[in-house]
Parts: structure tokens; C-alpha cells; sequence
């Protein structure tokens, strides 16, 4: 029904049509205050058609595929797809062209039935609905069980072995072992509790290989079963068949410097009847001790019986040489009024890598805060660097005190560099002031006498003068 009103303000006649795409007869009604309504039989929206799907079925971890598709006979209708009660990890494509596909891969956690429902609504207004409610069974899968791995065995005669076997089920099943083959005096024990053990105690005479399977099986539906074939060799004692072991002595890697000569510390090799062998142990050695690199000593050894034992292998690494760090000089000067005394470090015998040295100075005959300004530090040189310098400053007087000196030092020397025999200098201070003959000093600049000590000097010269007049 279609009701509504219409302002003829300024009109008296109208004109009133159907929408392009309308089907079948309406009656139109009009009437007073402007109101017209109309009333006839809607057209027949016809439902749209499912087709039948049907109750899928597959496994657990097997992809299950649904395809989907509906028709509606009503022109200019559309259809479109949905699903109720989905399953976890399942996936509802609706393509929008009539087809739609439910996929899913369920786990093996998923068995079971899942009841679903697919509904397929055409476009119209209201839409018409059909549906079907499907049953999706996921049979459960079971899974093998997994047997350890136990690995070839070996054994002496009349010397016991004994296997402890484990093994593991997805499912949680119970597990049953079982042998085959192999000796027939030896044991398996079922511990009933996913282990068992294989027991024998071979008898002299016995030597050689047996084949054994060993079997797990669960009692799941169907039975899954796994399981492995090991060789177990029985030695005759007075036959050897154990390689020597040999064993480093010292350490690896070891660390030279270039152009210094490498010691070897050897091995030792013992072999379980030959005793210690370690005097045939064959050493092959690539190590170059006069150019920086990285080079091995791999020694071997075989037995009386041919046993080849593992080679053992011991890294030399030969570095570029670091040097040693030492003063320029055993005995420094420097004038009492020359303001500081530049002191130099050297770097001998190599210059490889980032080095460092402390140093320090301390009284000798001259006193420091009087004579000088005591000094302590470090010194850091840099890969290649050769020299660095520290600088003490010296402390001028008027006195007279003759030479002095004061004691130099370096000491830990860090990144791998030695220290030699000038790890220790002196420093010379020369007296730059003048004695007077009673002992009145006077400060020389720059080698001349001031004018108060001339004074001075004259004086005493004169009264010694007069001195001597007097007594002669």
C-alpha cells in the first residue's frame, strides 16, 4: 500500500505513474483534502531456492569443502549467503553471484559433529529466507605413536645390556611394546607406563651383529603402531676395536707474537690395552710464527690394533707484535727557570693495536710543590702511534740550591705491551742561581748577574780587600 499527499495549490490536474520495473494491476484511489492512497494485490516476492547441500563428513586435518549455490525466480532479484554456528578456524566466502563455499581445515583437537545452518535472503523488501541446517562430522584421526630413538647398540660378551625404551602418544592412547627378531634369551619388559626394557647378557661365543625391532603400538581406532631397527654387536674382549684418546695438554687458542718462537705443549694419548701411547702421537702443524695469523696443530694418533683415534686440534694465533713502552731517555734536564719539562714515552718493538701506560713522578733531592709540580697519569697510544709525552712544570727560586732531581716512573702498561728496563728516568733540574763566596746567592737571567748581586759582589770584594791591607 502506497499512501500520501499532493499540493494542487495553483493546480487542478495531475499526472500519476508507476516506477519502471512494477508489476501487476494497482487501483488508484483519490480523495477530498488532497489525500489519494492506492490498494491492490502486492506481486508475489517469490523465496529464493537453497540447493541442497546435504551433512558433509571428513577427518581430522583433512580440508573439507562445501560449494553453495541458490536461484530466485523474481526479476532483479539478488541472493546472498550466511552461515550460523561456525566452526572455529572455518572460513564463509560469499562470492555474490549466487555460489558461496564454506571451507575449513579442522585440527586434529576439532572431531566431533557441529550442527550449522546456511540461509540464502534474496534482495527484496521484505526478503524471503531459505535455509537448511546441516550436520559437519569430523571423524577422529588417530595418530601413530612415537617411539624415542634408541640407536645401534654395542656390547661385550657376558657383560649385560640393557635399553630403557620410551615412548610417546598424540592422543594420549595407551602404548604396548613388542620386539622382534634378535636374540631369543633376551627380555622385554613392558613397564605399562609408555617405557620398557630390553635386556641381554650375552654368553662367550657370541660375537656378532643382531638385528631387533623394536614395535610401539597404541589402541586407538584404527591401531597406529611406530617403530625402529637397531643392530646390537656383541665384541669378543680380545678383540680391540676402541680408538686411543688423545687429550690437549695446555691451553687453546694460544696467542703469540710475530717473530717470537712457538712451543708446542703437546698431547697425551691413551688406548685401553696399549697403555699410554702419547710417545707416537703425530702432530701436523701450520703455524708460521713470523706473520700474524690464524694457524692449527692437529695431532693424531693410531693404536697397535689399527684403531685411529679423534684428532684433536689446538688453535696458534700469531698477532702483529704490541711493543714495549719505555722513557726516551734514562736522564732528562731542564733549567730551573725553564717553565716545564717535556717528558717523552716511546713505543718499541711493535705497534699493533691500542696500548696504554701510567706514570708518575716523586721526590729525589728536589721537593715537589717547591721545586716542581708532582704529576700522575696515563698515556694511551693509538694503533701505529709511537710516541706520546707528558709535561711537568718547574717551580722557579731566588735560592741557591745546586742541581736537583726528582725520580720518574711508568708502570701498568695495559693492552698487551711490556715495559723495559728505562721503565724509570731521572729528571735534572740545573740551578739557574748564582753562589756569592759567604754564601749570598744571586739569580742569574739568562746567564748574567742582576745588578743587587753586583752591588753585593763588590761589596764583599771591597771589605776583603780592606781585610787584607789591614793584616799585611
Amino acid at each position: 500500500h502506497f499512501m500520501g499527499v499532493i499540493d494542487t495549490a495553483g493546480i487542478n490536474a495531475f499526472e500519476y505513474r508507476e516506477l519502471e520495473g512494477k508489476v501487476g494491476q494497482f487501483l488508484y484511489i483519490f480523495g477530498d483534502d488532497f489525500t489519494f492512497a492506492t490498494s491492490a494485490t502486492p506481486p508475489i516476492n517469490n523465496a529464493p531456492i537453497l540447493a541442497p547441500i546435504g551433512n558433509p563428513v571428513t577427518d581430522e586435518n583433512m580440508q573439507l569443502s562445501v560449494p553453495l549455490t541458490a536461484s530466485d525466480s523474481d526479476d532483479g532479484d539478488t541472493v546472498s549467503f550466511s552461515m550460523s554456528a561456525v566452526p572455529a578456524g572455518a572460513l564463509f566466502y560469499d562470492y555474490g553471484d549466487g555460489t558461496a563455499e564454506f571451507i575449513w581445515l579442522p585440527d586434529f583437537s576439532q572431531s566431533g559433529s557441529y550442527l550449522v545452518t546456511v540461509t540464502v535472503s534474496d534482495s527484496a523488501i521484505p526478503a524471503a529466507t531459505d535455509s537448511e541446517t546441516i550436520t559437519i562430522t569430523v571423524n577422529d584421526v588417530n595418530r601413530p605413536p612415537v617411539l624415542s630413538t634408541i640407536g645401534n647398540k654395542a656390547v661385550d660378551e657376558s657383560t649385560e645390556l640393557s635399553i630403557l625404551l620410551t615412548a610417546s602418544d598424540p592422543d594420549g592412547n595407551n602404548l604396548r611394546f613388542v620386539k622382534s627378531g634378535g636374540p631369543t634369551a633376551a627380555t622385554l619388559i613392558d613397564h605399562g607406563d609408555s617405557t620398557a626394557t630390553f635386556s641381554w647378557t650375552p654368553n662367550f661365543g657370541q660375537a656378532g651383529d643382531y638385528p631387533v625391532t623394536f614395535s610401539v603400538t597404541d589402541d586407538g581406532v584404527p591401531v597406529a603402531s611406530g617403530q625402529e631397527t637397531i643392530t646390537v654387536s656383541v665384541i669378543d674382549p680380545l678383540v680391540d676395536i676402541t680408538p686411543p684418546v688423545i687429550t690437549l695438554l695446555g691451553i687453546t687458542p694460544v696467542a703469540i707474537e710475530a717473530g717470537t718462537t712457538y712451543v708446542d705443549d703437546g698431547a697425551t694419548a691413551l688406548d685401553n690395552l696399549d697403555g699410554d701411547i702419547s710417545a707416537s702421537i703425530m702432530p701436523t702443524s701450520t703455524v708460521d710464527s713470523t706473520n700474524a695469523g690464524s694457524y692449527t696443530v692437529t695431532y693424531n694418533v693410531i693404536d697397535t690394533a689399527g684403531n685411529v683415534a679423534v684428532p684433536v686440534v689446538r688453535t696458534v694465533n700469531v698477532t702483529a707484535p704490541v711493543g714495549s713502552l719505555q722513557f726516551s731517555s734514562s736522564n732528562y734536564t731542564v733549567a730551573e727557570n725553564g717553565i716545564t719539562a717535556t717528558i717523552t714515552v716511546t713505543r718499541v718493538g711493535g705497534s699493533f693495536g691500542t696500548v696504554g701506560v701510567g706514570y708518575a713522578s716523586s721526590d729525589g733531592t728536589a721537593t715537589a710543590g717547591t721545586d716542581y709540580t708532582a704529576v700522575i697519569g696515563s698515556l694511551s697510544f693509538a694503533d701505529g702511534v709511537t710516541s706520546q709525552s707528558f709535561s711537568i712544570t718547574i717551580l722557579d727560586d731566588v735560592d741557591y740550591e745546586g742541581d736537583e732531581t726528582l725520580n720518574l716512573v711508568l708502570s701498568n702498561p695495559a693492552g698487551g705491551a711490556g715495559s723495559s728496563s728505562t721503565s724509570t728516568s731521572l729528571l735534572r733540574i740545573i740551578e739557574d742561581d748564582v753562589q756569592a763566596d759567604d754564601g749570598i746567592t744571586g739569580e742569574s737571567s739568562s746567564g748574567s748577574i742582576d745588578l743587587i748581586t753586583l752591588i753585593l759582589l763588590f761589596s764583599l770584594y771591597l771589605r776583603n780587600f780592606r781585610t787584607k791591607n789591614v793584616r799585611s
